[in-house]
């Protein structure tokens, strides 16, 4: 991660966190995008952080919700022609 400190990036936002590790299941409400600001991913686990500031990010090829609910305030798509 550390190679993209500075970069945009999508991620998803979650309300809830079910099991551990491999089997985690995640209850996914919607995506943000973000900028990577610092990752310190070794030492102790009091130590390590991953933090993160809103970003404007164009997710492309992408089908968006548009209800209310699930509106991002930094993550758009290109306008596109829909059937």
């Amino acid at each position: 991660m550390a190679s993209i400190i500075g970069k945009v990036r999508i991620i998803p936002i979650y309300t809830t966190v079910t099991g551990n590790g491999n089997n985690a299941m995640y209850t996914i409400v919607k995506f943000e995008g973000v900028r990577i600001l610092e990752v310190k991913l070794t030492g102790k686990m009091s130590g390590k952080r991953v933090i993160v500031q809103p970003a404007k990010a164009v997710a492309r090829h992408a089908i968006v919700d548009s209800s209310p609910v699930t509106q991002s305030s930094y993550l758009f798509t290109p306008v596109m022609l829909v059937q």
